[in-house]
């Protein structure tokens, strides 16, 4: 549990003491294509990396969206 007592979400069901959480994992290929397709939709194309975790390109694509929502 973490400190608001609620259960951390992890990635592995096998060995929960390795997983890291989910949000650390590098990001989903579903990610990976939605950023590449913002990047350049905002021409932005450094807002792309495909060394994002889960949490930071999740991030980006917040960013580039309301970006081009302007």
């Amino acid at each position: 549990m973490n400190s608001n007592g609620s259960a951390s979400k992890i990635s592995s069901d096998l060995d929960p003491a390795l997983a890291q959480p989910l949000d650390e994992e590098p990001m989903t290929e579903d990610q990976i294509d939605l950023l590449r397709a913002l990047s350049i939709q905002a021409n932005d194309p450094q807002a792309f990396s495909k060394t994002l975790t889960r949490a930071e390109a999740a991030g980006r694509i917040e960013m580039l969206e309301a970006a081009i929502a302007r």
